[in-house]
């Protein structure tokens, strides 16, 4: 690695977004993408075929994201390959870290600092704070026994990237218990754990894609870019357990008791508490009380944990030695709360609802949640005046489009708009 990158002067190597997502994908494959709203957390998803030779594929993918970047959208791609969720992965292509030197929680003689309303606080360091951070990091990578065949540069950090053999047998179930061992490796030898984000553990995870930008400040825009990459040598899940002291049998073992489940497949565990949990109405909930309802659901019940509101409890989103999550009813709303700044939940002391709890739980956009719990709590909206005028647009927008269909050998170009517009009108309706 030393021969390779210039610590102080890391340049992207000339590498195009194809090409590094060729990397993880095979020749045709499907690859799938999420466009992320930097500020609102808005989230799209797209997929394609992975190929040049179709306009109508990655060429017009890579379109897309120009036009999305204009709108403040970060660019990610699902790591792993089957789909968006989780339940929908069929192969690993790799394990990861995601390395964050921008921000941590405020320490204060030994003690984490919180603001007059108990809100943990958090430092921001300067340029010149995470280059220092970023340099030291790379200085200590070169010592870890395998080498790593892809390092990805953020703004505030790294991705750094160890492809699997994908001849070598793999499991699925080790995923998530193999990542949570390599990012408390790499935690131990930074000055802060918080460095080694320790959420970038769902085998549905999205990253950033190179070559497009970090948005966040958009006056401060970063190009996300590729530093360094070795395709000489690929890995197992074995090599990776071993190079960090684990066997991977024993992780793959003991999942069933440490990995906790998602709610989806929770709440199919018991059909008494399944029937216990249906929401029956005499009439349908209107669609402006349709978030407000979700909200004022019990979590304790929800969730299926042995709890009591506003006592503590040990957190069910990270390993809780000391109970440090507590869940409140205020007004009739529930929410979830972790006082454990590391903790994904944590969310600057704010808390979350249930519909937070789902996007967490499920690595999915808000409506994604809204709809799972809109089945899981089976619900019938009313139809009213307002969804019917939307409707009725979509029908038009359909019928548009089955004209310009008629036409679209004598004007190719509309096959772009028919390509995209049909299925994003008919997951609508």
């Amino acid at each position: 690695m030393n021969s390779r990158i210039n610590y102080e002067n890391r340049k992207a190597l000339g590498i195009s977004d194809f090409e590094f997502l060729s990397l993880f994908k095979k020749p045709n494959e499907k690859v799938y993408f999420r466009l992320i709203q930097e500020k609102k957390h808005i989230a799209k998803k797209f997929d394609c075929i992975l190929t040049l030779d179709d306009d109508l594929e990655y060429p017009l993918i890579q379109k897309i994201f120009i036009k999305y970047q204009k709108q403040g959208y970060g660019v990610y791609f699902v790591v792993n390959s089957g789909g968006q969720e989780k339940n929908s992965i069929k192969r690993i292509n790799a394990h990861f870290i995601d390395m964050d030197f921008g921000k941590v929680p405020k320490i204060i003689n030994g003690e984490l600092f919180k603001d007059s309303e108990g809100k943990t606080v958090y430092e921001y360091r300067s340029k010149e704070e995470i280059e220092k951070y970023k340099i030291a990091f790379l200085k200590k990578l070169e010592n870890f026994k395998l080498n790593p065949n892809v390092i990805v540069e953020t703004k505030n950090g790294f991705h750094v990237y160890w492809l699997l053999d994908l001849e070598k047998p793999q499991s699925l179930d080790a995923f998530t218990p193999l990542q949570e061992k390599l990012i408390d490796y790499f935690a131990a030898f930074e000055e802060r754990k918080e460095h080694a984000d320790s959420s970038v553990k769902d085998i549905n995870r999205v990253l950033r894609l190179i070559n497009y930008k970090h948005l966040k400040n958009p006056k401060d825009p970063f190009t996300i870019k590729c530093i360094y990459l070795n395709i000489d040598v690929k890995y197992t899940q074995e090599d990776i357990a071993s190079a960090i002291g684990y066997n991977i049998i024993e992780l793959v073992g003991n999942t069933e008791s440490t990995e906790l489940k998602p709610v989806a497949v929770r709440a199919e565990t018991s059909n008494l508490q399944k029937e216990s949990r249906r929401v029956y109405y005499s009439s349908e909930i209107q669609y402006e009380n349709l978030i407000p309802f979700l909200k004022q659901q019990d979590l304790i019940n929800y969730l299926g944990i042995d709890a009591k509101p506003n006592v503590n409890f040990k957190c069910i989103f990270h390993n809780d030695n000391n109970p440090s999550a507590v869940i409140k009813n205020n007004g009739g709303y529930y929410k979830y709360f972790c006082n454990s700044p590391v903790c994904i939940c944590h969310n600057d002391g704010k808390g979350i609802d249930i519909i937070d709890i789902v996007k967490i739980k499920e690595n999915c956009d808000t409506s994604t949640a809204i709809r799972k719990l809109i089945e899981y709590f089976h619900i019938e909206l009313e139809d009213l005046t307002w969804i019917n005028k939307q409707n009725k647009r979509f029908e038009n927008n359909i019928m548009l489009l089955s004209q310009l269909d008629e036409k679209k050998d004598e004007f190719p170009s509309l096959n772009r708009i028919i390509k995209f517009g049909y299925p994003i009108l008919m997951h609508i309706l």
